[in-house]
């Protein structure tokens, strides 16, 4: 158990690893909180990339805050230096794409930290997520834990739990836990500032689960499974990568799904193609208002790219 007391500075001083529009999410969270005692030294996030269409997300937060950051090649080690100059107190990792490894780790004086996405042992890897939906269930979680060089395997400072709607998507339940994420990392700084010491509770190695690295193979739809199946699996890619038949050897991608317990015609208007199964037992009838072979830009309703997918249903249902 850490003491955070002795040899702390005036300020406790994070070094925050995070992407995406998770990461600029819990920094704008953090910013509009956070004590006057607790800094963000350096935040440390990806490369902008070309489906960035508003900008990388972490980098808009860090201008819009004046924070320092740095968008390193990973495979230049230089960045570690930068991070020792600061001398922080604490690494905070959340939503991040790379491997943490010792170097890393034995830089900050108290250690590192990482909000995972599902309540440890249970759900170790970086795509709970995903799993969580595909799997139907109803609650999930997030986990605050030391960090280690094993993969999700360090003592457990805090957890709270999270519950999956039926009608949560990925985007929406990644939104939910990012929330949580603040919730548990703010009382963890609060409690270090004003306590100075925290407990730690070692996981039961027996009760881990692992779970597999996304691939985009995993999108793939089977047009034999029943429409609840099916329902789950889209709405777990939903909105980014996208579940895809493969039909022609094309990945038509399918998102932005509605579920109904009411048989609907198979049909396609100007903005929703409809694929409906009379002999599923609840889910008869899946909405669809976005069909598109581009990963990167999810709101798109191709109408020639629907034909095809209710073409392929009508022959393989």
């Amino acid at each position: 158990m850490p003491n955070f007391i002795d040899g702390m500075s005036e300020k406790l001083k994070i070094v925050l690893l995070t992407i995406d529009r998770a990461g600029e999410i819990l920094l704008n969270r953090l910013m509009g909180s956070i004590s006057s005692d607790i800094e963000i030294s350096l935040v440390v996030t990806r490369e902008t990339r070309h489906y960035d269409f508003d900008g990388n997300p972490v980098v808009n937060a860090c201008q819009r805050f004046g924070l320092n950051y740095i968008q390193p090649t990973f495979s230049d080690k230089s960045y570690l230096q930068r991070i020792s100059y600061i001398g922080p107190d604490i690494i905070v990792i959340s939503n991040f794409h790379k491997i943490i490894k010792k170097e890393l780790i034995d830089i900050p004086t108290y250690g590192a930290y990482n909000l995972h996405s599902s309540l440890l042992p249970k759900m170790r890897g970086g795509t709970s997520i995903i799993w969580a939906l595909k799997k139907g269930m109803n609650e999930t979680g997030v986990t605050l834990h030391v960090v280690t060089e094993g993969v999700d395997d360090g003592d457990i400072i805090s957890q709270k739990k999270v519950p999956i709607s039926f009608w949560d998507s990925q985007g929406s339940l990644y939104e939910k836990i990012t929330l949580a994420k603040f919730d548990l990392l703010l009382k963890f700084l609060n409690c270090i500032k004003k306590e100075g010491e925290i407990e730690q509770i070692p996981q039961d190695h027996t009760e881990a689960t692992y779970l597999p690295k996304r691939k985009d193979d995993d999108g793939l739809l089977n047009v034999d499974k029943d429409l609840k199946t099916l329902y789950n699996h889209i709405r777990s890619f939903d909105p980014w990568t996208g579940a895809y038949f493969l039909i022609h050897n094309k990945k038509i991608r399918l998102r932005s799904v509605i579920p109904s317990n009411i048989y609907l015609k198979n049909r396609i208007t100007d903005t929703e193609l409809i694929l409906g199964r009379q002999n599923d037992n609840k889910i008869k009838s899946l909405v669809i208002s976005s069909v598109t072979d581009v990963i990167e830009r999810p709101n798109i309703f191709d109408i020639e790219l629907a034909k095809e997918v209710l073409n392929y249903w009508e022959k393989n249902a």
